[in-house]
């Protein structure tokens, strides 16, 4: 449960998360946060966590 907390901190402090999309624009990299979303789950699954743990993590 670690993992999701740090994540929800993260993407929940909202002063942190727009300082990161201000920077990575301005890098020129294109970012939305879907793909955090989708690259949270893709590591859960490549890192042999449970799907139904990995569910439970997304809220789906």
């Amino acid at each position: 449960m670690a993992v999701e907390y740090k994540f929800r901190i993260y993407v929940q402090n909202p002063i942190v998360f727009g300082a990161a999309v201000r920077i990575i624009t301005k890098l020129g990299i294109y970012f939305h946060y879907h793909i955090l979303r989708h690259t949270f789950a893709t590591t859960l699954v490549t890192n042999k966590v449970d799907i139904k743990v990995a569910q439970e993590l997304m809220r789906q």
